[in-house]
């Protein structure tokens, strides 16, 4: 309903985000402070997106199917597989769709083959739709190899230089 009426979701929104890899799990108030300080809004996170289509039940056979084709589409397993032609288009659609302002990438460290396909997706984000992307490694679920203040210096420091 907010979406026909042109309501966002966070007052006076500046800035959409897109960010397509996970979030930083131990800082449970980074969304909130983007809203709070740069009145942006993360559209989607790639644990998060999960189009659900509908399912064939008109045999046994079809439902096993369709629950196959349900479980290769699932978040990172639907966008990370296969040629790295399908994540560029996913990312593309998903910038013009949502209408983006930018992308945000905080990669694992370990994830070296995630790592090499979000800088290649992120050029042909840049070169098609002009919009700017921030990758930074960091261990999502550990705050020792970088802080929260640390991973927050370098969103505002991308959001106030480039973004706006």
């Amino acid at each position: 309903e907010n979406v026909k009426e042109g309501i966002a979701g966070v007052p006076d929104e500046k800035i959409r985000i897109a960010w397509p890899y996970t979030h930083v799990f131990f800082d449970a108030d980074l969304l909130t402070w983007l809203e709070e300080t740069f009145n942006a809004v993360v559209i989607m996170d790639i644990l998060g997106y999960y189009q659900v289509l509908p399912h064939d039940i008109s045999t046994t056979e079809k439902c096993y199917e369709s629950l196959a084709k349900g479980t290769l589409d699932f978040s990172m397993v639907g966008t990370c597989r296969g040629p790295i032609e399908y994540y560029i288009e996913f990312l593309l659609n998903y910038v013009k769709e949502y209408k983006i302002d930018c992308v945000i990438m905080p990669m694992q460290f370990a994830c070296k083959h995630a790592y090499a396909m979000a800088r290649v997706a992120s050029e042909a984000v840049r070169e098609q739709t002009g919009i700017p992307v921030l990758i930074f490694g960091c261990d999502p679920y550990d705050s020792r190899e970088v802080t929260s203040d640390a991973i927050r210096e370098r969103i505002s420091e991308f959001l106030t230089q480039v973004v706006l």
